[in-house]
Parts: structure tokens; C-alpha cells; sequence
């Protein structure tokens, strides 16, 4: 999250420029007059034979914002342009422990198929995640 934020508004700009440009991904922001209070990304594979499929990520709502249903809006407008961008099939890795993350998911109809062990590593410590998807 340290890396991400250290961005400039200028990376940012530039990344959701090539998204677009590109069809392959989007960002979905929620804002309050001039301040980004929540945001998700989705990108769709890259290659013929995954075209199909999405992976939906950088799901965040602010402190001060959360328990506003923020995290399902951004993911509902994510879920929205899958839709458009001929996505059939949305999945996600969130991370075991975060039970309040995994009923917003499951709330926007995400279902358990997996716990991939071990796929994060924060300071000398592994976490796991559990993989969700979603059918479109």
C-alpha cells in the first residue's frame, strides 16, 4: 500500500490512460467533491484464451467513509464495465483473515473455490488468501 501511494497523480493519470486506451482494465473511484474516498481496479487477461476473465483488485474505502457501502460501489462499477467489456467470469484473492472484506464480496455475489497459502509475504510474515469469483 506504501509503494502505491508514494504514486504521483501523473502515474496514476498515465496508467488510466493506457487502461482505457487499451480496454484491457479500470479503475473505478469514489469521491467526495475533490477527495478520493474509495477505488478498485479491474484487468481483464491479456491473451485470447483468457480474455474472457477478469481479476478484480485494489478494493479501498477510507477510514472515515467505511460502513457506507463505498467497497460495493466500487466493486458493483468494476463489475459494471466486466459486463460491457464482454467479461464472463470475475475472480479475486482476499486475504483469509479479513472477514469484513469477504461478506462485502459474497454481498455482491462472490463465492469461495479455494485459499491459495502463502501468496503474501509483509515484513517476515505469510498470509493467505482466499480466492472468491464471481459468474457474469
Amino acid at each position: 500500500m506504501e509503494l502505491t501511494a508514494a504514486e504521483t497523480a501523473e502515474v496514476w493519470a498515465e496508467r488510466i490512460a493506457g487502461y482505457d486506451a487499451s480496454h484491457s482494465a479500470a479503475i473505478c473511484i469514489a469521491q467526495c467533491d475533490d477527495i478520493l474516498v474509495g477505488m478498485s481496479g479491474i484487468g481483464r487477461g491479456h491473451w485470447p484464451k483468457t480474455h474472457h476473465s477478469s481479476t478484480l483488485w485494489g478494493v479501498y474505502a477510507k477510514l472515515e467513509w467505511r460502513g457506507l457501502h463505498i467497497g460495493k460501489a466500487v466493486v458493483n462499477g468494476c463489475l459494471d464495465w466486466a459486463k460491457v467489456s464482454g467479461v464472463t467470469i470475475v475472480k479475486l484473492g482476499v486475504n483469509i483473515t479479513n472477514t469484513v472484506a469477504i461478506q462485502r464480496y459474497k454481498h455482491c455475489g462472490f463465492t469461495e473455490y479455494g485459499v491459495e497459502p502463502r501468496v503474501i509475504c509483509v515484513n517476515g510474515v505469510y498470509h493467505d488468501e482466499l480466492l472468491m469469483v464471481k459468474l457474469l
